[in-house]
């Protein structure tokens, strides 16, 4: 089932569980009630604050993460 952007569900809490020596991971709570994990980033290449992805959806949260990734390999 595709749902239209403004029907997918919506970040309603997020964190950031970082980790020493691995990847950080964004842990999110959906509208729907749904709790996951949504990407793991390498903190010293790329960096997200919980506060940012609230208010996303899945979609948009990861076209970010996708953004600020092609950036870093770029630069």
């Amino acid at each position: 089932m595709n749902l239209s952007k403004e029907q997918e569900p919506r970040i309603e809490l997020a964190g950031i569980e970082h980790r020493k020596w691995a990847k950080s991971k964004i842990i999110v709570t959906l509208d729907d009630g749904k709790t996951k994990e949504l990407f793991s980033y390498y903190p010293d290449e790329i960096s997200f604050s919980a506060s940012e992805l609230v208010g996303m959806s899945e979609r948009d949260a990861h076209a970010l993460f996708h953004k600020r990734d092609v950036e870093y390999l770029r630069s």
